[in-house]
């Protein structure tokens, strides 16, 4: 049974002419979505992301049967030897591809396309989509790896994402990342069984 917030009765009684009318609003059960995405959104799927994707290789986060999701924020975690801003991590060049992050409909068909038609072709542009929101370790040493975090908040987009079941969630890699230390990316958010 749906959780009901009865602090809301007050704060949404409308006057009508002669009486008053006011009703709780029922509040779907909800549960933390935090999630890495993986290969197809396949549970228990690879979350590595430092994978030779010439043959692009689509890490999915999907939303279960029966469940509608909204993602607030994506975290980034890049792991490298001298990291790069102008190139990507530590690989010396742009990339050719680059990586796209959409959202998928049932079908694959794209409903949105974050990147816009313009992959992520190097670190700082990882920077650009997150807005600055960015952690930055740098050892300088050559032997250690750097890193980079990067916390996207989805909404500060203008864009909140609300998908239903066996839509998905996808960051595609085009490239050969197989050189890069270790690349990973994991979805925050809420999961809601709608109440019917």
């Amino acid at each position: 049974m749906p959780h009901v917030n009865s602090n809301l009765t007050d704060a949404i009684a409308l006057p009508i002419k002669d009486y008053t009318y006011s009703a709780t609003i029922p509040i779907p059960p909800a549960e933390m979505l935090y999630k890495s995405f993986t290969v197809d959104g396949a549970d228990q799927g690879s979350i590595d992301m430092a994978v030779d994707g010439t043959t692009p290789i689509s890490f999915r986060y999907t939303v279960p049967e029966g469940r509608i999701a909204l993602p607030h924020r994506v975290i980034f975690a890049l792991m490298d030897i001298n990291i790069q801003y102008e190139f990507f991590a530590g690989l010396g060049a742009v990339l050719a591809n680059g990586i796209q992050i959409r959202l998928l409909d049932t079908d694959d068909s794209v409903l949105l396309d974050f990147t816009n038609g313009v992959p992520i072709k190097s670190t700082h542009e990882f920077v650009v989509l997150a807005g600055g929101d960015v952690n930055i370790l740098q050892t300088s040493l050559g032997v250690d790896p750097d890193m980079v975090g990067i916390r996207w908040t989805l909404d500060k987009t203008g864009y909140v994402p609300y998908l239903t079941a066996g839509q998905s969630f996808e960051i595609l890699i085009s490239d050969n990342l197989a050189a890069v230390d270790h690349l990973h990316a994991f979805v925050q958010g809420r999961v809601v069984s709608p109440t019917h």
